[in-house]
């Protein structure tokens, strides 16, 4: 499209969010929450994401579910089963413009924003300061039968077809400024977060590590790319399928199962929550152009 590519001359965002040693959403997210009260000391906190329409998807499930989520939380804290989700803080639910552009700013807003008491978050922190933070993404994919925890993100931006900004790249590094790096990885224990919820009764979820080539897999990347210089941060995406394979009410149950899930494989042991960059040519990347 002749587009500049979105991150040029803003990836200093990044940089000063190391220098500052701040992020700022993630920082506040200890004393904000979504759902009511009812929680732990040892919550972990959440920010997630969903996206909008686009082209051939004029309703986005992933938006649907995280703009519910908030309400069915906390009608969970009032039921039976509150102590299941006691450790869970979902601190903002976002839905986001399916473009490049609107995940840099998302981003840019969870690197920048600052505190009024003016906290800092080190990355050599000790993770005292606060709890573990996790920031889950959701997205469609369109051809998906079950729920995909996707394990990795690819340095390549190969857009299908043009965001909602119009920007369409063609095998463009997502981070123009580390090439060397073929792909990012979450630290989170996928294979026991998929036991967990098979045991909650979700058969339906699989573990695939490859999250396309979209925006779906550009926001994983830079979010990996985010957390990785953070104690007790971490990123994952989660593809859900279209609301006429399963309807919405039942992925926001889902992802009420994921988030308890994630918060109790954290709780139960000491874990690094450090992705792990992958290098480029390695062969441990994403293989091709799996979800949209």
């Amino acid at each position: 499209m002749g587009r500049d590519h979105p991150c040029h001359g803003v990836w200093g965002w990044e940089t000063a969010m190391v220098e500052r040693g701040c992020l700022g959403d993630i920082r506040r997210a200890s004393r904000n929450q979504l759902g009511g009260a009812g929680m732990s000391e040892e919550a972990v906190t959440f920010l997630v994401t969903g996206f909008g329409s686009f082209q051939g998807v004029s309703r986005n499930p992933s938006g649907e579910a995280v703009q519910e989520l908030g309400a069915a939380l906390a009608l969970e804290r009032t039921g039976p089963n509150a102590y299941r989700f006691r450790d869970v803080n979902v601190s903002r639910c976002d839905v986001l413009e399916v473009s490049a552009d609107s995940v840099i700013k998302y981003l840019q807003g969870c690197a920048l924003d600052t505190d009024k008491e003016g906290a800092k978050l080190s990355s050599e922190s000790s993770g005292r300061e606060r709890g573990p933070v996790v920031l889950l993404h959701v997205g469609v994919n369109v051809n998906a039968q079950d729920f995909c925890l996707e394990r990795r993100a690819a340095n390549d931006a190969s857009f299908s077809c043009p965001d909602e900004q119009g920007w369409q790249p063609n095998k463009s590094p997502v981070d123009r400024e580390d090439p060397s790096v073929g792909a990012r990885e979450t630290a989170l224990p996928l294979d026991e977060l998929c036991e967990a919820l098979r045991f909650r009764g979700f058969q339906n979820v699989q573990i695939s590590s490859d999250a396309g080539r979209f925006v779906c897999n550009y926001v994983y990347y830079l979010s990996l790319k985010l957390t990785q210089s953070y104690v007790q941060t971490d990123s994952l995406f989660l593809h859900v399928p279209p609301s006429d394979v399963i309807p919405v009410h039942d992925q926001v149950r889902f992802i009420l199962e994921l988030l308890a899930a994630i918060a109790s494989c954290i709780n139960s042991r000491t874990l690094p929550l450090r992705s792990a960059p992958i290098p480029a040519g390695s062969g441990h990347g994403p293989d091709g152009e799996g979800a949209q």
